[in-house]
């Protein structure tokens, strides 16, 4: 994980596109939304890993929330800076008004916080049901 997200190694996308795309359909979700990353951040990396692995699984998604900008990167918190952190995201569009189930992925679960935050934003929603799947903890 370290060499795809922090060494640019991209390749490693496909890894595990068989199992997640397995994960994913089990789901039967009408929209998967990726864990955003701030435009800075993704300009940085050349790519979103998130995006780059539902990509890789063949998966179609919807980049529904966005990261607020001048927010520090998550690997660089501890694990109390990342309990305390405020909200780090919002909505970046409408949602479809079919959509009755929402899949969020992320690729690596450490306290939670950014799946809470994610789901956090889909709360005026009500009638949306949120589900949440990710690669690695």
């Amino acid at each position: 994980m370290h060499r795809f997200k922090f060494l640019g190694d991209i390749q490693l996308a496909g890894t595990f596109s068989k199992d997640l795309r397995k994960a994913i359909i089990r789901q039967k979700v009408d929209i998967i939304c990726p864990i955003p990353l701030a435009e800075e951040r993704k300009n940085m990396r050349g790519y979103n890993q998130v995006e780059e692995l539902l990509k890789a699984a063949n998966i179609p998604y919807q980049l529904l929330l966005a990261k607020n900008e001048n927010v520090s990167p998550q690997s660089e918190k501890s694990r109390v800076e990342r309990l305390n952190m405020g909200q780090p995201f919002h909505l970046a569009k409408e949602i479809n008004s079919d959509a009755r189930t929402i899949l969020i992925v992320d690729d690596v679960y450490t306290t939670g916080r950014t799946i809470l935050h994610a789901t956090s934003c889909f709360w005026t929603y009500p009638k949306i049901k949120i589900t949440t799947l990710t690669l690695a903890r």
